[in-house]
């Protein structure tokens, strides 16, 4: 979606593009155990929780 400049609204929290491009950027920066830490931990349990822990906002 945010290749083709398209919002989204996730657990009742709309994204812009802009937003979804970058945290799209920040996930793919990350390592394979960085993500997987992330997953295990609850850092991306919600939009919000992980626009935080991948300093989008």
């Amino acid at each position: 979606m945010a290749k083709n400049d398209g919002g989204a609204r996730i657990a009742g929290q709309d994204l812009s593009p802009d937003q979804l491009r970058r945290m799209d950027e920040a996930w793919n920066a990350k390592s394979d155990s960085e993500k997987y830490q992330a997953r295990m931990t609850g850092k991306l349990k919600d939009p919000r929780t992980a626009m935080e822990y991948q300093g989008v906002s």
